[in-house]
């Protein structure tokens, strides 16, 4: 037995010494994992804890990387040469490093460490190929070394450029401690090669704050709202007040400081800041109270460069009223603010009054653009201004309300009955007269149909079902080339459809209701497979309309034609989208006053990014579908987006539930989407402007003599559903009744 262990002792020591080695250098690499600090930035120390108040996320700290200096530089083999996003160096990946550049600290080190919930990480990666598998990780152990908290994003790459990312790593309270350490760092599992530049971490802490945090996307945005809506009553939000809506915001005389919101000027805009635009709708119970709305801007390291405000004391104001209050900030030349500088605007309560805020609107601006007679223009003053496309602020067009009555005898009154979730079309379907669209509402195994007689909407005709239409995807269009349109009707569990065909009818307004129509359920010919697919309604090369029907996972398409007998298959393929690793795909129609002839594919990925592409049958027949190239409008679209139509072919009113109510238009230019125009609503009190409602729906409407003319529902919610993109429950507010109105486009 001696002899054994003396025989295997030294290769076990030989080992042991590897193990030991391979260990030591990984703590080595990892104590090195700081690169070049080139800006520190500190916020204000709080001690406050979440159950204290009213609390935000603000930076408490911060650290930026360059990889540009070796002065304290760690771990000196990644640092590189080859490639950099801007500068000379960066931080290269290769075979040989499985754990690269990162940034590690215990609690302990930071600034106000016990407040700190957030770290937000940017970097940037270069890779000549293809790269998977490689993410940036964050961790923090105790103070024996244990892990209590461990997660990854994987690293997008898009070969041969320079890709920029960004993450969040949020966490409880229960994490913290002053001896716990937080590790991040890129993991290149794979062990491939590719490079990291501009690493910057943010470390976000809570603070006690009367501030109105506005959740923005990551893009420029320079035109928002703050309406206080979406906030939980407290202390500050308020039901008991409002000028729109059902909430405002309560300043007290204990509160100096009310709404505010900062960004960076990179977030906002593309180069300096000009000017900065805010208006504010205020309640105070006294006499000229002495309100300040506020502008300021600070650099990078947090000096202020100006400050600028307007006050309403001395402005005439009345106790009991609510006015609105407007300023245009103009930006000193010599000071204007840049990328990483930060511009604030705020309410302040310079007099300590008792008030109510509502619909805080903030706009930042850029340069002023001339016009070839050498004039300048101020945008605030609706005068003609040379504009860009896809460049906020956007010019406006506005929407007036066109007078059509809508009354019956039997109380069925379409401001009434037709709300912003109902399945309803706009088109000709019967035998009427075809300059005045119909409007068709379908609800159970119901069919209503609406009629424009001499000056009104009225209800003409009512169709029962056989089956119930709950669950069901419905689509309009012309399918049985009649001139006429249809509603189509499909099960996508029992693979079969019924098609709605009223052109046999000749409506009177006399609200004789039509004979009830036999439909019965046609089972789908071909191997269709609808469950797990978004269906959309296009225009095929014949002017018939087919049904495109796009599986979820596989990106495989199918084009369905339809009579009143049967269906048939007529083209299946792969669309030409990106479908790894994606988490879920939605069509968003394109509608115009006739049919759907396109659509929008939004894709998103586990990554957190999304794609959009153009989608229509193209002249092989064939489903085409084009990467929306240009990303201004690419970050306004969501699931509940949706294009509708001008009269003018290529252009398009375009609605986002990324902020509340946001109308743009829009122009498809080859196979490009470039916003245009912000759309406004001219002229309105609250209760007939669809822009202070919670839930607005808008459709198409073709009327003899008029252009450009939309159906638009409005109503307030009540009741939600569990992902807020759905109302459950409608609430009709007295002074905000739910109603339905006609708009068209002042010319």
């Amino acid at each position: 037995m001696l002899n054994i262990i003396r025989k295997y002792i030294p290769a076990v020591l030989l080992l042991a010494l590897i193990v030991m080695a391979v260990i030591m250098s990984k703590k080595y690499y990892k104590d090195k994992m700081f690169a070049h600090k080139s800006t520190v930035t500190v916020a204000e120390e709080s001690s406050e804890t979440e159950d204290e108040g009213a609390f935000a996320l603000t930076e408490m700290q911060s650290f930026s990387f360059d990889m540009e200096d070796s002065k304290n530089l760690m771990n000196e083999i990644t640092r590189n040469n080859e490639k950099s996003s801007g500068g000379k160096w960066s931080a290269k990946m290769t075979d040989k490093n499985e754990y690269g550049i990162g940034l590690e600290k215990t609690f302990s080190d930071l600034k106000s460490f016990n407040t700190i919930r957030e770290v937000g990480v940017t970097l940037k990666t270069f890779s000549s190929n293809k790269i998977e598998g490689a993410s940036f990780v964050f961790t923090i152990d105790d103070a024996e070394g244990k892990n209590i908290f461990w997660k990854s994003f994987p690293l997008t790459f898009e070969a041969g450029k320079w890709n920029e990312q960004q993450f969040d790593f949020a966490f409880s309270k229960n994490k913290v401690d002053p001896t716990n350490r937080i590790k991040m760092y890129v993991w290149n599992q794979q062990k491939q090669t590719f490079f990291v530049d501009d690493l910057s971490f943010s470390f976000k802490g809570i603070v006690k704050t009367n501030v109105v945090n506005i959740e923005l996307p990551a893009q420029k945005v320079s035109s928002f709202t703050l309406d206080f809506e979406s906030d939980a009553p407290s202390a500050s939000i308020t039901n008991k007040e409002h000028y729109s809506g059902k909430q405002a915001f309560h300043m007290t005389k204990d509160i100096e400081y009310g709404p505010s919101v900062t960004k960076k000027i990179k977030d906002v805009w593309d180069d300096s800041l000009n000017c900065v635009q805010m208006s504010a709708w205020i309640k105070c119970d006294e006499d000229n109270p002495e309100i300040v709305i506020v502008a300021n801007t600070k650099d990078v390291d947090g000096d202020k460069l100006e400050w600028i405000g307007k006050s309403t004391k001395d402005d005439g104001w009345k106790k009991g009223e609510w006015k609105k209050i407007n300023a245009r900030f103009n930006l000193n030349e010599k000071k204007r603010p840049i990328n990483n500088d930060e511009v604030t605007a705020y309410v302040w309560n310079k007099g300590k009054h008792d008030f109510f805020v509502d619909d805080v609107n903030i706009t930042f601006g850029g340069e002023k653009k001339r016009l070839q007679t050498g004039i300048a223009y101020d945008a605030t003053n609706l005068a003609p201004v040379a504009f860009e496309k896809n460049k906020f602020p956007l010019p406006l067009r506005y929407l007036i309300q066109t007078k059509i009555n809508s009354s019956d005898s039997n109380e069925n009154i379409l401001p009434q009955i037709i709300m912003p979730g109902d399945k309803v079309f706009t088109g000709c379907f019967t035998r009427n007269n075809k300059a005045y669209d119909e409007i068709v509402k379908i609800t159970g195994n119901e069919i209503l149909l609406f009629a424009f007689c001499n000056t009104e909407y009225k209800l003409t005709g009512k169709v029962s079902l056989n089956n119930s239409t709950s669950n069901k995807v419905m689509l309009a269009g012309n399918f049985i080339a009649n001139d006429y349109q249809q509603i189509l009707i499909i099960d996508t569990i029992k693979n079969g459809y019924q098609i709605i065909d009223l052109s046999s009818n000749t409506v009177s307004c006399i609200n004789t209701f039509l004979s009830n129509v036999a439909i019965n359920l046609i089972p789908f010919s071909g191997e269709t497979k609808l469950v797990n697919s978004v269906l959309q309604t296009v225009k095929s090369n014949n002017n018939i309309n087919i049904v495109a029907c796009i599986n979820k996972t596989t990106g495989v398409y199918q084009l369905i034609s339809f009579n009143k007998n049967s269906a048939s298959i007529i083209e299946s393929a792969k669309l030409n989208i990106e479908t790894k690793d994606i988490v879920s795909l939605n069509s968003i129609p394109i509608v115009t006053n006739n049919m759907t002839n396109s659509f929008v594919i939004n894709c998103k990925y586990k990554n957190g990014g999304q794609k959009n592409y153009l989608t229509a049958i193209n002249s092989s027949g064939k489903l085409n579908c084009s990467f929306i190239s240009n990303s201004v409008i690419s970050k306004f679209i969501n699931p509940q987006s949706y294009f509708i139509a001008n009269d003018n072919s290529n252009s398009f009113a375009f609605f986002s539930s990324t902020f509340r109510n946001d109308f743009k238009v829009a122009e498809i230019n080859n196979n490009t989407f470039d916003l245009t125009h912000q759309i406004e609503f001219k002229g309105y009190s609250i209760n007939q402007n669809p822009k202070y409602y919670e839930c607005v729906k808008m459709w198409p409407l073709k009327i003899s003599g008029l252009t450009d003319t939309y159906l638009i529902s409005m109503a307030n919610c009540s009741k939600w559903n569990s992902t807020n993109t759905h109302c459950n429950q409608y609430e009709n507010i007295n002074n905000m009744p739910n109603q339905t109105l006609i708009f068209q486009f002042v010319k």
